[in-house]
C-alpha cells in the first residue's frame, strides 16, 4: 500500500492472515534497491485514534499473522496511539519514519482476539486459530499452538525520536519456540546501511524514550545521537549506546553493555555480565560475574541475588504476557496505569547479517 500524504486509521486495520507479507509507504516511495526517489516529510501515519475509542476486542492496526513480515515506512511521523504494528506468529517488523518521530502511543494493558487461518496442503481444508493476546505498540510474539519462531523488530528514525512510554516495544514467544538471536533495534539519528546493515549516523540530538511499558526482547540494541532513558529487559543481551545521556533500568540474563558520551545513571543488572563507560557513571552496577567500569553507585552483587531478580521479572513477564482473559475495554482506550547485537534486519531492503552460534 503508497500514499503520497496521510493514512488515518482511527478504527480500521491492514491485516495478512495467511503469511503474506505487507508493506506500507505513506509519503515515501522507493526504488527496488531501497533509496528513497520520492519523499513527503509531512505525510504522517496515524494507526489508531488518540480522540475516541471502540469497544470490540478485534485487533485493529498494522499486523499479520502465520509469518507474514510487517514493513511500515512514512515520511513523517508514524504515530500509533491505542493500536498496534505487530506479527502475531512470527515474521518480522520494520517500521521507520524517513523525516519524524515514532510513537508507540497509549494502548497499554489492553488485549486483542486474533484470527489465524492456515489451508491443508493435501486436503485443502481451512483451519482457523483463534487467540487473545496482550499488548499494543510494536509487537512480535507467536501463537501457543503454533511452531513459529519470533521474528525481529527494527525500528528507526534517522532525523527523529523513538517514543514507547504506555505502550512499549515488545518481543516474546507464547508457544515453546526458543530464538535466541531474536533481537530488538532501535535507532534514532541512525539508518541502517543497506549493504553492510550498521548504524550509519544521519542526525544529532535524536532520543529514545522507553520510560513506560518500556523494551521486552530476547536480545536488545539501542542507540541513539542523543539520550537514552527508559526500561529494558533482554532474555539475552542488551547493548545500549547514547551519544549523550544515558539513564536506565537494564535487565539482561546475558550481559548489560552500556555506554554514553555524558553520564550513566540508573541500575544495570547483567547475569553473565556488565559493562558500562561514560563521562561520569553513577549507576548501579550489578552482576555475579565480570564487571567492567567505575561507578560511584553499587557495584557488585551478593551470590545468587541477580539471577534470582531475573528469574522473577521473567516469571512476572511472561505471566502478564500470556494472560489470556479478553478485555472488555478497547485497545485504542489510553491506559494510565499501566557485547552488541549482530541481527539487525531491514525487511526487504538490507542485507540479513546473522551472527554466529554462540560456543
Amino acid at each position: 500500500m503508497q500514499t503520497t500524504g496521510d493514512l488515518d486509521m482511527y478504527s480500521s486495520s491492514i491485516e495478512s492472515l495467511n503469511g503474506g507479507t505487507i508493506q506500507v509507504n505513506v509519503g515515501v516511495k522507493f526504488d527496488d534497491a531501497g533509496n528513497v526517489i520520492f519523499e513527503n516529510p509531512a505525510a504522517e501515519l496515524n494507526a489508531g485514534s488518540a480522540d475516541f475509542t471502540v469497544n470490540s476486542t478485534g485487533a485493529r492496526g498494522i499486523f499479520s499473522t502465520s509469518h507474514g513480515d510487517v514493513t511500515v515506512d512514512a515520511g513523517g511521523d508514524i504515530n500509533i496511539n491505542g493500536s498496534r504494528i505487530a506479527t502475531y506468529d512470527g515474521g518480522n517488523i520494520s517500521v521507520e519514519s524517513l523525516a519524524g518521530n515514532v510513537d508507540c502511543g497509549d494502548g497499554g494493558n489492553g488485549s486483542v482476539v486474533v484470527y489465524n487461518y492456515s489451508t491443508d496442503p493435501n486436503t485443502y481444508a481451512v483451519s482457523t486459530s483463534v487467540v487473545t493476546i496482550h499488548g499494543s505498540g510494536i509487537l512480535a510474539t507467536t501463537f501457543p499452538d503454533s511452531f513459529s519462531s519470533v521474528g525481529n523488530i527494527l525500528v528507526t528514525t534517522p532525523n527523529g525520536n523513538i517514543i514507547a512510554k504506555q505502550a512499549g516495544i515488545s518481543q516474546y514467544n507464547l508457544n515453546t519456540v526458543e530464538n535466541p538471536y531474536a533481537t530488538v533495534t532501535l535507532l534514532a539519528g541512525y539508518e541502517l546501511d543497506k549493504i553492510t546493515g550498521l548504524p550509519v549516523f544521519k542526525s544529532s540530538d535524536r532520543d529514545i524514550d522507553v520510560s513506560g511499558f518500556g523494551v521486552i526482547a530476547q536480545n536488545a540494541s539501542l542507540k541513539a545521537s542523543g539520550s537514552i532513558n527508559g526500561l529494558i529487559f533482554a532474555k539475552g543481551n542488551s547493548d545500549v549506546v547514547a551519544q549523550q545521556n544515558v539513564n536506565v533500568t537494564v535487565l539482561a540474563e546475558g550481559t548489560a553493555s552500556v555506554s554514553a558520551g555524558g553520564t550513566v545513571s540508573g541500575t544495570i543488572i547483567g547475569v553473565g555480565g556488565v559493562s558500562a563507560s561514560g563521562s561520569s557513571i553513577d549507576a548501579s552496577l550489578l552482576s555475579n560475574n565480570s564487571i567492567s567500569g567505575q561507578t560511584s553507585g553499587q557495584s557488585g552483587l551478593a551470590q545468587g541475588t541477580a539471577a534470582n531478580a531475573t528469574s522473577a521479572a521473567a516469571s512476572n513477564e511472561n505471566a502478564n504476557q500470556t494472560a489470556t482473559t479478553t478485555s472488555d475495554a478497547d485497545d485504542n482506550e489510553p491506559k494510565g496505569d499501566k557485547k552488541p547485537i549482530a541481527l539487525a534486519q531491514r525487511v526487504g531492503r538490507v542485507t540479513v547479517l546473522l551472527p554466529g552460534k554462540k560456543e
